[in-house]
């Protein structure tokens, strides 16, 4: 388990600095305390377009990342992330719901 999350925290880092370079300023590395998730964190104003655009931008299906939705997404995060993933099986994605969401 902790050879996964030690992955999932690197692909993590290699998206985030892909989001930044292609100016997304607002996606952090993904920080998580130890035994934690480290995950891609999603604001709640984030809207479709913006998402697809930052999918388009850095999407590697290889990659094994960890999202965290700050709120509530005024779109349906799944499909999106579906339609890119479009099936693959190499990587994996899981999603956490942050504080203020239950």
């Amino acid at each position: 388990m902790q050879e996964y999350m030690a992955q999932q925290a690197e692909d993590g880092l290699t998206f985030a600095r892909c989001a930044r370079d292609a100016g997304f300023a607002w996606v952090a590395d993904p920080a998580g305390e130890a035994g934690t998730t480290a995950g891609i964190a999603l604001p709640a104003d984030l809207t479709e377009e913006e998402f697809r655009a930052l999918l388009e931008a850095c999407f590697d299906p290889t990659l094994n990342l960890a999202w965290l939705i700050e709120g509530e997404l005024g779109f349906d995060f799944s499909a999106v992330l579906a339609e890119f993933s479009d099936g693959a099986v190499s990587g994996s994605s899981s999603v956490s719901v942050g504080e203020g969401d239950e």
